[in-house]
């Protein structure tokens, strides 16, 4: 694509410089190997860090702050979409069996309080 409109989840701003739009791993892959991908094999881990599911199109500078961080030490700044980030990071952790340190817990349940 070289042009369009991306109404960022995470910032709720407008972005409409196509260069200026990264991809996101709700879930970080650095996350992952932590918290169980390191023992899996490389068919495995190929298809996590491609799952849909995980990956959210987003401002590059706000991709780029949150980096590796559980929701315990960033959630998105649009508090809107907090609940919407806490599902995916969930379903991802349970899709793929990954561990859950009691403080990502704490934050996640707080997230999903949100949800109506």
């Amino acid at each position: 694509m070289t042009s369009g409109t991306l109404q960022d989840p995470y910032t709720g701003e407008t972005v409409t410089s196509v260069s200026k739009i990264q991809i996101d791993h709700v879930v970080p892959l650095a996350e992952m190997w932590r918290s169980g991908a390191a023992n899996w094999d490389t068919v495995r881990r190929t298809e996590a860090a491609n799952d849909l599911r995980n990956l959210v199109a987003v401002q590059g500078k706000t991709n780029q702050s949150k980096g590796d961080q559980t929701p315990d030490e960033w959630m998105p700044p649009n508090a809107g979409y907090t609940c919407a980030y806490a599902r995916i990071y969930v379903g991802t952790k349970a899709a793929y069996t990954l561990t859950t340190t009691v403080a990502e817990r704490t934050a996640l349940d707080h997230a999903l309080s949100t949800c109506t």
